[in-house]
């Protein structure tokens, strides 16, 4: 499972129409089993998949964000802002979105490559993934801590920032 959030830490400028998109080259055989709070532009061949029919197969997949009326079942925490993000100065809640998937493949799951951001403007091409401290939540009323699912946080060249805990 990952867990995708993209700040716009601009402190005066927002991002606006058309929104982000967020682009990445999966490393080996990866797709996108299911989503939540955005989708994949593009399904690609998922002839190739039997029992569980893939969110997205493709390769290099597009991600954008889902609009502000979409149904409750698709959203995820601080998602579907409609790919806007708020300057983190005039309005820090807005300045994130968030996403969810289930990432699944025939051999092991590796870190996306080729990391990149779309907004209007020229778009940003990330670093690579740094491997970071795993994400732990609590369970049980608090009393024990369960690591959620290892991280890799974006060392990035440019604004707005991007944290990509995945897999």
């Amino acid at each position: 499972m990952a867990r995708v959030t993209i700040q716009n830490h601009y402190q005066y400028c927002h991002v606006d129409v058309p929104g982000w998109k967020l682009g990445w080259t999966w490393a080996n055989d990866e797709a996108i089993m299911s989503m939540s709070g955005a989708f994949a532009t593009q399904r690609g061949n998922r002839s190739s998949f039997k029992d569980q029919v893939p969110h997205s197969c493709k390769k290099d997949p597009n991600i954008v964000d889902l609009m502000l009326d979409v149904l409750w079942e698709n959203k995820s925490d601080n998602c579907c802002r409609g790919g806007l993000l708020a300057a983190w100065a005039i309005n820090p809640v807005a300045s994130f979105s968030s996403f969810e998937m289930i990432i699944g493949d025939t051999n092991n799951v590796q870190a996306p490559k080729s990391l990149t951001l779309m907004a209007p403007g020229p778009g940003y091409t990330c670093g690579q993934l740094e491997d970071t401290d795993p994400t732990v939540s609590s369970d049980i009323g608090g009393r024990r801590q369960v690591q959620v699912f290892s991280e890799y946080a974006l060392n990035q060249h440019g604004n707005p920032h991007v944290l990509i805990p995945v897999f």
